[in-house]
């Protein structure tokens, strides 16, 4: 009898076994599985790209800072931008350079397009301001992207003596927002250059003689 009952203890850890072998074999092809898939999605390019980490210095203008942007700076061409569609007006700055204007959310504020050389050098594109609607962007998204910015000055001819331009002008962009609400209003983006260029090329819209106020 005793017997008997050693060999059943016998089989039982025997086919415990067997089974415990077989599901290691079935999760080890399951993983080869995985890593095989994941493998070829890459390859294929199905994965998302990552946003580019841009340094300071360098030119994160190579890719969109708005979702909402038309042109690539120092990549679009004057052909690609007259191609665009809904040109509102076409004029020639005294540089030489070429700007278009396009509809944008505000009948009084344009989106803007700067071209010299053939190559976009300025484009300037209002945000929704809508969280839901495509492009919606906060400050505290660009400062979390981005870090701080080089400089922040209060005050906005369009929009009032509240509000300020963040620049990031080694990056090559800056916005106007509402730091009391985290909203962006509009976003510049350029050529990376200096602080002083960025204000004399493209800041017009600062107003340098809003009164002192609570930051």
């Amino acid at each position: 009898m005793f017997s008997n009952i050693k060999n059943k203890v016998n089989a039982l850890t025997y086919n415990h076994g067997l089974f415990f072998l077989l599901c290691i074999a079935i999760v080890l092809v399951v993983f080869v599985l995985i890593v095989a898939l994941l493998g070829g999605a890459r390859k294929n390019g199905t994965t998302a790209t990552p946003t580019p980490t841009n340094v300071p210095g360098g030119t994160s203008t190579q890719h969109k800072i708005a979702p909402s942007q038309k042109t690539i700076i120092e990549k679009t061409t004057k052909k690609e931008v007259e191609d665009l569609p809904k040109i509102e007006n076409k004029s020639t700055l005294p540089d030489g350079a070429t700007r278009y204007t396009f509809p944008s959310i505000l009948i009084a504020r344009k989106n803007e397009v700067i071209v010299k050389d053939n190559q976009v050098v300025f484009e300037r594109v209002l945000i929704p301001v809508s969280p839901k609607d495509p492009g919606y962007v906060l400050i505290s998204q660009y400062e979390k992207e981005y870090g701080q910015p080089q400089q922040i000055i209060r005050g906005s001819h369009f929009y009032g003596n509240l509000m300020k331009t963040y620049i990031y002008a080694d990056k090559g962009f800056a916005f106007i927002g509402n730091s009391f609400t985290n909203e962006v209003f509009e976003v510049h983006t350029f050529i990376p250059t200096t602080i002083e260029n960025y204000i004399e090329k493209y800041g017009n819209d600062i107003n340098k003689n809003a009164p002192a106020g609570e930051s």
